[in-house]
């Protein structure tokens, strides 16, 4: 499933994951002030999430992922953090200008260079917390 999963819904599942983090449901508000898009766009990319079943939208209601999209979204968040880490720490990268680039880096990377990536970083330095209980996948 999280191979058909494209960069812009990744996005979407992170963004709904960091956001559920503080309260379990997310409103199509927040998602959209938290992306700075518009309203329309959250909700026809929420119907998306919807029938790949990563995420329940009850009609008027609020947002939140199932198992599956629970477990996509912290795979997603995993690659970012461990990327974001990696920039900014090993290559001394400012912490912006690393955020920025591990975001636009996380949906495009393949697995086998993220796997080698953290196979670089267990050996040499050291790797984000939650490393070894989330899988190289997405």
């Amino acid at each position: 499933m999280s191979e058909e999963i494209s960069p812009a819904m990744q996005m979407y599942l992170e963004v709904i994951y960091d956001l559920s983090q503080n309260n379990d449901r997310v409103g199509v508000a927040e998602i959209a002030a938290a992306m700075d898009i518009s309203k329309p766009s959250v909700t026809q990319a929420l119907e998306m999430l919807k029938k790949m079943m990563l995420i329940r939208h009850p009609r008027y209601g609020k947002v939140y992922l199932t198992e599956e999209g629970r477990q996509v979204a912290q795979r997603i968040r995993h690659k970012h953090d461990t990327l974001t880490h990696f920039i900014q720490h090993i290559l001394g990268v400012n912490p912006e200008t690393a955020e920025e680039d591990a975001c636009k880096i996380e949906h495009v990377i393949s697995r086998e260079t993220f796997s080698k990536l953290l196979d670089f970083l267990k050996k040499y330095q050291g790797v984000p917390k939650n490393s070894d209980k989330v899988t190289t996948g997405i």
